[in-house]
């Protein structure tokens, strides 16, 4: 119609697969687990479904929002998907139907989920230590 703007086609959120898989598996986890992701309004919804066993939350947060906060990824990201302000993350067993785990990522508050994720891991660490010695 007249004065109306064409339509955009749509990325495919598959085209990210490749980049997610590099960030999130271990190598260890490259065969048993099986990336999934859907665009739902202004989420981007990555679902990582586990043969055997979960994937560590904590790792994959971490590498995920770091690779988010790359000057290539964001502006890529920028381009692409210009609609995503969001990502949501879940892990769960293969044809579970509850994940194990899930997790939002703002992508305006990245420094702040990093800043969290580091935090996290200190505090693990401390009680793994604190652990052992009381063992």
């Amino acid at each position: 119609m007249l004065g109306q703007s064409p339509k955009q086609t749509e990325a495919d959120p598959a085209a990210l697969l490749p980049w997610l898989k590099d960030v999130i598996l271990r190598t260890e986890d490259s065969r048993t687990t099986d990336i999934k992701v859907r665009l739902r309004g202004n989420i981007l919804h990555v679902l990582c479904e586990s043969v055997s066993a979960e994937l560590p939350k904590d790792y994959v947060l971490m590498r995920l929002v770091r690779s988010l906060m790359e000057p290539a990824t964001k502006a890529r990201l920028e381009a692409e998907f210009p609609e995503v302000h969001q990502v949501y993350v879940y892990n769960r067993r293969d044809q579970a139907a509850k994940p194990v785990w899930s997790a939002p990522i703002y992508l305006n508050r990245l420094a702040r989920h990093l800043t969290r994720l580091v935090e996290g891991a200190e505090d693990s660490q401390l009680a793994a230590k604190v652990i052992q010695r009381s063992a």
